[in-house]
């Protein structure tokens, strides 16, 4: 999976020079403040497959990352205790607003088997180049922040706030 920020963009930020001494660990910064801004945001940086599982159906399904691509797979857990792929549905998808599936028009969601789940299987994240630029400034920031206290293990409550602020517009809010 190829990070949002690379070694030699961290580098620059750490004012590390040519020094790749410690690339491991800035690298393994990076994905720790990749994953924090998804966590925070519900926006996931780098794209991939997510799997979101339901045990009641109500209107629609409101898909938990963003933004989604596409929904590519809709299956649940009917009466008869087998697995089966759901067709007649239609999804709403981008970036602004949380992915959410819906039975097609004149359609219902399915009866499912007692504990039964329904679970959807979508594409969601950014394409490499098309990450905003204030979700690479927090990771940069969080990235820097785990680089100079490496020792403490936990972000402090200034990078915490200054993260925070920088991706406010981001997090991710239910409708």
């Amino acid at each position: 999976m190829s990070e949002p920020v690379t070694f030699a963009e961290a580098a620059a930020h750490l004012k590390l020079g040519d020094d790749t001494s410690e690339q491991a660990l800035v690298e393994g910064y990076i994905t720790a403040a990749r994953e924090w801004v998804e966590d925070y945001t519900g926006h996931l940086l780098v794209k991939r497959e997510v799997e979101d599982c339901f045990d009641r159906l109500g209107s629609m399904l409101r898909l938990s990352k963003r933004p989604v691509v596409a929904v590519t797979e809709v299956a649940y857990v009917a009466g008869s205790g087998e697995a089966t792929s759901y067709t007649d549905y239609v999804a709403r998808i981008g970036h602004r607003f949380p992915g959410q599936v819906f039975p097609a028009t004149a359609s219902r969601w399915p009866a499912l088997a007692r504990g039964g789940t329904v679970c959807v299987r979508y594409d969601a994240g950014f394409d490499v180049n098309a990450v905003p630029r204030r979700m690479i400034q927090a990771v940069l920031l969080l990235t820097g922040e785990f680089y100079k206290n490496r020792e403490a293990g936990v972000l402090s409550p200034d990078a915490e706030r200054a993260a925070g602020s920088l991706l406010r517009s981001f997090k991710y809010r239910t409708l």
